[in-house]
C-alpha cells in the first residue's frame, strides 16, 4: 500500500453514503485533530491495559496479552487514519508531511538516512 492510495480510500469511505458519510470539510481541523487525539488515548488505555499484564487481570476484563496488543494496534491504525484526515482537511499530503518530518529529524541529529 502507499499512501496516495490510502489517503484516496480514506477520504472515500469517511465521504461515502456506504462509509460514514461524513464530508471532509464538515468538521474543521479542531475536530480532527480532537478525533485523533481520542484514538491516542484510545491506544495509551491499552498500554496501560498491558502494563498490567502480570499483576492482575482483574482490571484487563479477562483480555490475554495478544488480544490486548492487537487492540493496541488497531487503536494506533485508528489514529492514523484520523491524522491523515486531519491532513487532507489542511490541504496536506500524508507522505509529504511524513517525508519531510523524517528528514528533518535526520538532519537535526546528523543521521544519514533520508527519505527521497
Amino acid at each position: 500500500m502507499h499512501f496516495s492510495t490510502f489517503s484516496t480510500e480514506n477520504r472515500a469511505r469517511c465521504e461515502s453514503e456506504e462509509g460514514f458519510a461524513h464530508k471532509l470539510n464538515d468538521w474543521d481541523m479542531n475536530k480532527w485533530m480532537v478525533a485523533a487525539c481520542g484514538e491516542l488515548g484510545e491506544a495509551a488505555n491499552k498500554m496501560k491495559k498491558l502494563n498490567r499484564v502480570g499483576e492482575t487481570k482483574k482490571f484487563n476484563k479477562g483480555k490475554t496479552e495478544e488480544q490486548l496488543t492487537g487492540d493496541l494496534l488497531l487503536e494506533l491504525g485508528d489514529a492514523v487514519i484520523y491524522i491523515d484526515l486531519l491532513a487532507q482537511r489542511l490541504g496536506f499530503d500524508l507522505e509529504y508531511i511524513v517525508r519531510a518530518a523524517f528528514n528533518q529529524k535526520s538532519i537535526e541529529i546528523g543521521c544519514s538516512h533520508c527519505l527521497v
